[in-house]
């Protein structure tokens, strides 16, 4: 069967996955060893960079955004758009009240 958009070969499947995985570990590498590292002032920066970057492989690669139709990717987009409206909302709240 030739290789399509809609349907690529099992060695380009294989080969995209396991880049996926590398870069996966790598970035779970960094974030252990920037758990043990005290003295760098931008750690949660480096954290949350990290998570994105993986919450981006995991949505394009794992969840097949790349290959998905218009439509899945336009509720995968206004999900994560509500997620930040919902995380803002709740930022607000903790930050305004008097403790």
């Amino acid at each position: 069967m030739p290789e399509s958009p809609q349907h690529p070969s099992a060695r380009a499947i294989w080969t995209e996955s396991l880049v996926v995985w590398v870069v996966m570990l790598a970035l779970l590498g960094l974030e252990a060893a920037m758990a043990h590292v005290v003295a760098v002032p931008y750690n949660t920066v480096i954290a949350l960079l990290c998570a994105a970057v993986e919450l981006l492989l995991v949505g394009t690669f794992g969840m097949q955004l790349i290959r998905a139709g218009t439509l899945l990717r336009l509720a995968a987009i206004t999900g994560a758009i509500w997620l930040c409206i919902m995380f803002g909302l709740t930022l607000n709240d903790y930050l305004t009240r008097g403790f």
